[in-house]
């Protein structure tokens, strides 16, 4: 409700502040309380919040939408499945004929500027297209199609009960929406496409040429030019001295706490690169 104009001598009132957030960042403002208090007005109240991102988010195929996924019925139609993500998935025959060109539609809101990696999973048959099309807006920087084959099953990954293929890495632009789009009109497509779920997962990634207290090595790292992610890495030998520690640390700060995070890391491979390196996760429950 509406505080009262006046609070009396000794008097107090609870106020209720709540923050809705529309993307992700670190926020504050100022809660001004004017008083007949010669030295003390206005009280002055400081407010700080952190706003996160879900680290992964997936949008089913669901009819008439609703839930971020659209399509047009016909040529998709539903079908229900044990195989397929919640018990169901919608397919589309090649366009020509009597068959109407369509699309399958997944709406993502993510946040601008970020690094997510978009999955898809269906449910394979020999009468699947081997050249799906998976094409997808909202992007900054990275890939914007890929052509699957659905004839053979997603095997890159299982999460929520569901294998999945991955899709590609991207950077978003500023709008922040992320549209994944499906077709049975794309060029030579030669079967059924399957329109099932579409998972993104946000990305936090630190490479060894990021500043501190991002990125930080101790001890008798050495870095090369000539490979790596971003074209270098650090190494060090397993004959280092013991002191200093020879130790290379990654740090990600202002996640959502109590998350469900995958930790991947990546290098290039060679004959002399230990068989037994002994990473190790802390901040986990």
């Amino acid at each position: 409700g509406t505080p009262p104009a006046l609070i009396p001598a000794l008097g107090s009132i609870t106020l209720t502040v709540q923050f809705d957030a529309t993307q992700a960042g670190i926020f504050g403002g100022v809660a001004s309380l004017s008083n007949d208090e010669l030295n003390e007005n206005p009280f002055e109240i400081t407010f700080n919040a952190d706003a996160y991102s879900l680290t992964t988010s997936i949008v089913d195929d669901v009819s008439g939408g609703g839930s971020g996924f659209t399509s047009d019925m016909p040529p998709f139609v539903s079908n229900a499945s044990g195989s397929a993500y919640d018990g169901d998935f919608q397919q589309a025959a090649v366009a020509g004929g009597a068959v109407a060109a369509g699309e399958a539609v997944w709406s993502f809101t993510v946040d601008p500027s970020a690094q997510y990696r978009i999955s898809t999973t269906w449910v394979s048959g020999s009468n699947r297209a081997s050249n799906a099309t998976y094409t997808w807006q909202g992007v900054g920087s990275g890939p914007t199609n890929r052509v699957i084959n659905q004839r053979v099953a997603p095997n890159d990954f299982t999460d929520a009960g569901t294998s999945w293929e991955n899709l590609g890495i991207i950077t978003t632009d500023g709008t922040g929406t992320l549209t994944v789009r499906l077709r049975n009109d794309s060029a030579q497509l030669n079967g059924l496409v399957i329109a099932d779920a579409v998972r993104i997962e946000r990305l936090y990634i630190i490479n060894n040429e990021d500043p501190a207290p991002h990125y930080a090595s101790t001890g008798y790292f050495f870095t090369t030019n000539d490979q790596g992610r971003q074209g270098s890495i650090q190494f060090a030998s397993n004959t280092a001295p013991a002191s200093p520690a020879t130790t290379a640390t990654f740090t990600f700060s202002n996640l959502p706490p109590d998350g469900l995070y995958r930790v991947s890391s990546t290098w290039t491979p060679f004959s002399n690169r230990a068989t037994n390196s002994p990473f190790t996760v802390s901040g986990v429950v």
